[in-house]
């Protein structure tokens, strides 16, 4: 059976049988008259630019798919990229993040020798300084038989120097020095 339901082998055709192309039906003399044929195109021609729509469609579908193919393409290589370019910045923060670290603990590591260093610096100044007031030597002094040494550097610190000395430096320097000239 066909579409409408008559006989496959039936002689009617599907066009003839749709509303308003029956063979007597003024629309179907006007669609098929012999003075509309001419203008018509055979079916020659209508298979012919039928293929020709088909291939032009089928042409233009293959450059679709192969721009789809290159889009794609690029895509995947784009999230490949991405995909390194995230590596990259997780190993830079992790890199970071120690090299931060270390930074704390070489700056900590510095202001300890730099305390250390000050320290020891104090330590040497004032080891120095107790150094040299202990070995003062006085040359040029004339010495009288019988004179004390001791009072003799006293009076010259004081006097000549003009140097204020407590009983105790003076006495304490005096001795040393006293003993040093007179040894």
């Amino acid at each position: 059976m066909n579409v409408q339901g008559t006989p496959a082998n039936s002689k009617r055709h599907f066009s003839e049988v749709s509303p308003g192309s029956e063979p007597e039906s003024p629309l179907y003399k006007s669609r098929f008259s012999n003075s509309n044929m001419a203008d018509e195109p055979s079916l020659g021609t209508v298979v012919t630019m039928l293929q020709r729509m088909e291939a032009s469609m089928n042409a233009q579908f293959a450059d679709i798919k192969e721009e789809h193919r290159r889009f794609r393409d690029e895509i995947y290589e784009m999230q490949k990229s991405i995909e390194h370019c995230h590596e990259i910045a997780n190993e830079s923060k992790s890199t970071a993040k120690t090299t931060a670290a270390d930074l704390d603990h070489l700056k900590s590591d510095i202001q300890t020798l730099e305390d250390s260093n000050k320290q020891l610096n104090d330590k040497i100044t004032h080891l120095t300084a107790q150094s040299m007031r202990d070995n003062l030597i006085f040359y040029g002094i004339d010495e009288l038989p019988g004179e004390n040494c001791k009072e003799l550097v006293v009076d010259f610190i004081s006097t000549k120097l003009g140097v204020v000395t407590t009983q105790s430096c003076s006495y304490y320097s005096a001795c040393l020095l006293a003993w040093l000239m007179c040894n």
